[in-house]
């Protein structure tokens, strides 16, 4: 993310000036009436303007990426659930692009003690995950509450389910299948990692044809964790 920030801006820089020039040679040319010089800054301008348009995403992107890594920052630490998971969101847009609607039902949370970034990385798997288990278009719903002292994150999806005798070995390193839902082969075991350094938990339920839901259960307190890295929940 560092490295890649600093071309992004003298790309940006340059097309600002390119931008600011090319509305002076218009101005000075208008007189001309040279319709094929007319195309030729048109195609310059529509050009710039692209240029500009794919700047500022890759920017967003990078923002994105240290925002979802927590570079910089403690391992351990008081987090807002609700950001991460709309990082995570933004990071997979183009797995989503127009085919899949998502619908969020975020509930009150408090602050999780937890490492930020390694949460992150269980809602990333989780996301793409759900957008990959479905084939043309669909939905993913994604619902957080607050039930005792731990939170719950429910991703449901609308995609093509799991069958039952595969759902014990889901969380297997390297489980994958070609005709059926899950194809990151250590998305699931590392996030069922994870979330097992952290005192919580990740039940799933599926129905094949009808989609699944993938529940992340967080505590808020987590002492164990917060005595090891030497910090105070």
């Amino acid at each position: 993310a560092h490295e890649i920030n600093n071309p992004i801006g003298v790309v940006n820089s340059a097309v600002d000036v390119a931008s600011r020039c090319l509305v002076k040679i218009e101005s000075s040319l208008v007189s001309l009436r040279d319709e094929q010089l007319e195309k030729l800054l048109k195609l310059l301008k529509d050009s710039t303007e692209a240029m500009r348009s794919a700047g500022e995403r890759m920017a967003t992107l990078v923002k994105s990426l240290r925002v979802f890594a927590h570079l910089d920052e403690v391992e351990f630490k008081r987090a807002d659930l609700h950001s991460g998971l709309d990082t995570a969101l933004a990071l997979i847009q183009s797995e989503l692009r127009e085919r899949i609607a998502v619908v969020k039902e975020y509930g009150e949370l408090p602050l999780v003690y937890c490492s930020p970034g390694q949460i992150n990385q269980v809602f990333m798997s989780l996301l793409l995950n759900a957008a990959q288990a479905i084939k043309d278009t669909g939905e993913i719903r994604i619902k957080t509450f607050l039930r005792g002292d731990r939170v719950h994150v429910q991703v449901s999806d609308t995609g093509s389910g799991i069958p039952p005798e595969r759902l014990s070995r889901i969380f297997e390193f390297g489980f994958s299948r070609e005709r059926a839902r899950v194809k990151m082969g250590t998305g699931l075991s590392t996030s069922y990692s994870i979330l097992k350094k952290h005192r919580g938990d990740i039940a799933v339920e599926s129905a094949v044809g009808k989609g699944s839901t993938f529940t992340v259960i967080l505590p808020i307190e987590n002492r164990d964790i917060a005595q090891r890295v030497g910090g105070t929940p």
